[in-house]
């Protein structure tokens, strides 16, 4: 009796496409330069914690094992092909419970442009999409057992799936929503302990820093009135996070499949909560199409399954699939190697995040000559210009950007004082022109620079509403978070101010400024300071932005203050 063949010939099919799929991802990622985002999250893995101001810490981990390996981007990008490449296998047995079809399985995989985008550019969204795949899987297995073996390993697929981005809480939420029986079970509850267990440490690291994410992802966002536009480029970006070319036919798809077990339940579940809860979303603020990852997979799998027998849309998918293949294959070649832009882009100052950076790191470097650089408003290029130069960098945000995790590191602790060289995209007096390979920017060199974002600022007032033309009065408390004492006297050059900014719809309405009144000058660490301001509402009756500030010399006002909503009657 011949011994049974374990492995069907259509996996061997499966194993040699992603073999070259892997070949695919390592030369796109050893011949394309970065992402403005890789060098910032290669910034993270320099800096390993259990989390950071933006996301949480899976990315930096990844990327920190496969630049020890290899330090340059082929390494930086490795772990993420890697785990890339066994998600997929894995999602291909998620498939075959429906039968194996080596053809459609390709052709789904290769129509999502995702797929190919984040098959090797490290962003958060590619250890999302693979601990989903590993979250499904282990969802089945634990609906059809409650053995203790399967709730730990749905446990550890919860915590990767939140260690890789928060995106993933909406999964859990829908999976509930969907079965809300799970709420009476004992074994949902284990899950959920071994889960927090696993994840306390970055719940620890949150409460530690005061919750920086949480502020970022839940108040931080919403700084634009609504417009239509929103809505529709919402919908446009699903279109394009689901295809583009197939994307039409799997919500076709979507729509038809019969839903048959409690597992599609929740796959349906998922899909629909997320597009509803980004819907909703797109009239607070501007919704990335990235941000609808979470879909992926379940629409992936719930289309498999109604594809597998419907022979003529199948077809179209395999078409589609095809040319989307080949049109990544120019995509993967355009973002390696450009000469058509590397020809043009000094004829017409355009920039592109993947080319020509690493020379104008060195253009800059030489300027600097040794010195700390400063970007204004550009955690990316201040990443980039580290990455690519190994020099001292500091991103100084300022009211009209964002905090990030250059807030929290003690990079501008580390440039008090220095003699630095501050970089703008924009022309200042005193600033002078440098042509670099990729447009045009402004520098100029400062000696004993002093910067106050450390400088905590809290407005004692709860009352926020107020008559247009009235002055109020602002109670202001300024705390000392940086590890020295600070004086604000010491730089006559850096003369500091106490600025209120009005932003509406993420523009500059209008700045008050007042001077800073403080009779010794400085504040020891964690010293706090108390003054009262006169602030005169502006005439518009309207609902603003308002941020109070420190403002030295040619910086913009900082971010000292979360902000908050000034409404004018």
């Amino acid at each position: 009796m011949k011994p049974q063949n374990i492995i069907g010939k259509q996996t061997y099919f499966i194993l040699g496409f992603l073999l070259i799929w892997a070949v695919l991802n390592l030369l796109s990622a050893a011949f394309t330069g970065l992402a403005h985002d890789e060098a910032y999250y290669w910034m993270y893995s320099q800096n390993l914690d259990w989390g950071f101001y933006d996301h949480p810490p899976a990315i930096a981990i990844m990327i920190k094992a496969g630049y020890f390996l290899f330090e340059n981007d082929f390494g930086l990008r490795l772990v993420n092909v890697l785990t890339g490449c066994v998600s997929l296998f894995l999602l291909w047995k998620i498939c075959t419970k429906y039968g194996e079809d080596f053809l459609l399985f390709v052709s789904l995989i290769s129509g999502l442009i995702i797929f190919h985008v984040y098959g090797f550019i490290v962003v958060p969204d590619g250890p999302l999409l693979a601990s989903s795949i590993f979250y499904f899987w282990a969802l089945e297995k634990y609906l059809n057992s409650e053995k203790i073996k399967y709730i730990l390993i749905l446990a550890l697929s919860v915590a990767l799936m939140l260690y890789s981005k928060y995106h993933g809480f909406l999964i859990l939420l829908f999976t509930v929503i969907a079965a809300p029986e799970f709420l009476k079970k004992r074994s949902f509850w284990l899950i959920v302990l071994f889960s927090l267990i696993l994840f306390l440490p970055h719940i620890i690291w949150q409460i530690e820093n005061n919750y920086p994410s949480l502020q970022y992802h839940l108040l931080g966002r919403g700084n634009r009135a609504y417009t239509i536009s929103f809505s529709l480029n919402y919908f446009l970006g699903l279109i394009l996070i689901s295809g583009p070319l197939i994307g039409f036919i799997l919500w076709y798809v979507f729509f038809k499949v019969r839903i048959t077990t409690k597992w599609e339940q929740i796959l349906k579940f998922n899909v629909l909560g997320v597009v509803i809860f980004f819907f909703f979303s797109s009239f607070y603020s501007k919704v990335e199409p990235n941000w609808n990852i979470p879909v992926v997979i379940p629409l992936l799998i719930l289309s498999y399954k109604y594809l597998k027998e419907e022979f003529n849309l199948r077809k179209w998918i395999i078409v589609l699939g095809g040319i989307t293949f080949v049109t990544g294959l120019f995509f993967r070649v355009f973002l390696a190697t450009d000469v058509i832009f590397n020809g043009v882009s000094s004829h017409f100052k355009i920039r592109n995040e993947f080319h020509n950076w690493e020379e104008w790191a060195q253009e800059i470097a030489k300027k600097a000559q040794n010195k700390p650089v400063i970007f204004l408003n550009s955690y990316q290029k201040a990443s980039k210009y580290t990455y690519y130069t190994n020099n001292l960098a500091h991103s100084y945000n300022g009211v009209n950007y964002r905090k990030n995790q250059f807030d929290l590191w003690d990079t501008e602790t580390k440039i008090q004082g220095e003699n630095v060289l501050i970089v703008l995209g924009i022309d200042l007096p005193n600033f002078s022109l440098v042509e670099t390979a990729i447009g045009d920017f402004y520098i100029s060199e400062f000696k004993n620079f002093r910067s106050y974002n450390k400088v905590e600022i809290e407005v004692l007032n709860e009352e926020w509403t107020f008559k247009a033309n009235k002055t109020y009065p602002l109670e202001v408390m300024l705390t000392n978070n940086f590890p020295f004492s600070v004086n604000f006297q010491e730089n006559k050059d850096f003369s500091v101010e106490i600025v209120v900014s009005l932003i509406k719809d993420k523009q500059l309405i209008e700045e008050q400024r007042f001077p800073l009144v403080l009779d010794k000058g400085e504040l020891d660490p964690g010293e706090s300071f108390f003054q009262i301001i006169n602030y005169k509402a502006p005439p518009e009756k309207d609902s603003y932005h308002i941020f109070v500030s420190l403002k030295s010399n040619y910086l913009e006002p900082g971010i000292n203050y979360k902000n908050n909503n000034l409404i004018v009657e």
